[in-house]
């Protein structure tokens, strides 16, 4: 079991305090604050739920080292850092990471970072902040030069901004669904301080060496084709977005129609653009609903059913996919594929609340937007089943209805009534995790 100790200094304040775990007791306790956020309070169903023991864990906890922050009401949060010196590395986690590019360096060099949760009382605090800045700080204490985590499409721009890189292809995770791999590169000062990252006084503390930065660069040179928004310009980003749609967005993104070209940019400087490949499944049925996607370019269809698959309708670019779910409280109800590569636009519940708070009249014209788009599908739904004439037989079908797909429409929302408690902090993964 690894051992650890209490970490004093910066990272705890007179009401908190960051420690790791020193032993079973002190574990267990982490892995029964999991499971009240997943399970009690997200009632999501995680495969490594122990019900009776009101616990989650998995293979990798007994070798890796558990952060956890305290206050005078017990844990409040909690995270995992896994140095791959310990126990060495899973053959999952070397797919997932493409490690094998990583070749140059021994294991000492990686560690892998998820499982970051926070009580629902702390989400918008700076608690989240103090905790990955003491994983930031042991990892370096440690000779870690890459920390690897992957987390949902919404939350890659957070994790951009601490300094973390895309790299590799997404993924799917069991438990929490389409994932992309990120890799921070701890030793470079350079980046970090140029995104006025949380780590990057960290970083200058402990001294860089910027060979493994250099490395990177000659390694990944398409890496930073889609870096944190704060390296390029608002110009930048819409000329980009004006290329992939052929039209300027305020034409060629329906979510945006009456916006000017300012209010549009406080709206997308706020999103992340995902890059997804042919066959990745955008959302999953059963999913929680707490993402919006827009396609930028490539298309998307909508498939029902476990065992026969069934597409329903395709999308192409402009098309505004999940919605439901991140306005209504909604799970997905079907999956969406990508079916040829793809650029996509992502916002979460949480962006738009905050536009609803400190942009109220942009808010409104983007919720009635996204009204329109409902109405417009529900319309051609309509027209797509047709009818049965009222003095046909009882148990007749319309010619429309019996051609339609499975379902009985030719187009569809994705999402489905469901209760929807609060989200977690915006760490690594969904439900403030990595989802490993």
């Amino acid at each position: 079991m690894p051992d650890g100790s209490q970490i004093t200094g910066p990272a705890a304040t007179d009401s908190l305090a960051v420690h790791v775990a020193r032993d079973n007791d002190e574990r267990a306790r982490v892995f029964a604050f999991r499971y009240r956020v997943l399970v009690d309070e997200l009632d999501i169903p995680v495969v490594d739920a122990d019900h009776d023991r009101r616990q989650v864990r998995d293979a990798l906890d007994d070798r890796a080292l558990h952060l956890y922050l305290t206050d005078e009401d017990g844990v409040q949060a909690c995270s995992r850092l896994l140095p791959a010196d310990m126990g060495g590395i899973p053959d999952r986690l070397r797919r997932i990471y493409a490690l094998d590019r990583f070749a140059p360096f021994k294991p000492a060099a990686f560690s892998f970072s998820d499982r970051l949760y926070v009580a629902p009382a702390w989400r918008k605090s700076r608690m989240p902040a103090v905790l990955l800045g003491a994983q930031f700080k042991l990892a370096r204490r440690r000779g870690i030069r890459f920390d690897f985590t992957h987390c949902r499409p919404a939350r890659v721009g957070l994790f951009e901004k601490l300094g973390y890189r895309r790299y590799g292809e997404n993924f799917q995770d069991p438990d929490f669904g389409l994932q992309t791999p990120m890799v921070l590169l701890t030793e470079d000062e350079r980046r970090l301080v140029r995104l006025n990252s949380p780590f990057a006084p960290m970083a200058q503390a402990a001294g860089c060496d910027p060979a493994t930065a250099n490395w990177f660069g000659r390694a990944f040179p398409h890496a930073d084709d889609n870096s944190a928004k704060k390296l390029r310009d608002d110009k930048r980003f819409w000329a980009h977005l004006t290329e992939l749609l052929h039209q300027t967005p305020l034409v060629g993104l329906p979510m945006l129609r009456g916006l000017t070209y300012a209010q549009a940019m406080r709206l997308l400087r706020q999103s992340t653009v995902l890059t997804c490949a042919g066959g990745d499944r955008l959302m999953r049925a059963g999913d929680p609903g707490n993402e919006l996607f827009v396609l930028l370019s490539g298309a998307a269809d909508i498939i029902v059913g476990e065992t026969a698959r069934h597409r329903i309708t395709s999308f192409g670019p402009g098309a505004v996919l999940g919605e439901i779910g991140v306005l209504g409280g909604m799970q997905r109800t079907a999956d969406v594929v990508i079916t040829e590569d793809a650029e996509v636009l992502v916002l979460n519940e949480d962006i738009l609340q905050r536009l609803v708070t400190r942009a109220p009249a942009i808010a409104a014209k983007v919720l009635f937007n996204l009204t329109l788009i409902l109405c417009e599908r529900l319309h051609a739904t309509t027209v797509g089943v047709g009818g049965v004439p009222v003095d046909a037989p009882a148990g007749a079908s319309s010619p429309a209805s019996a051609a339609a797909a499975p379902g009985g429409c030719a187009a569809r929302a994705v999402d489905a009534p469901r209760p929807r408690p609060a989200r977690p902090s915006s760490g690594p993964g969904p439900a403030g995790s990595s989802g490993t």
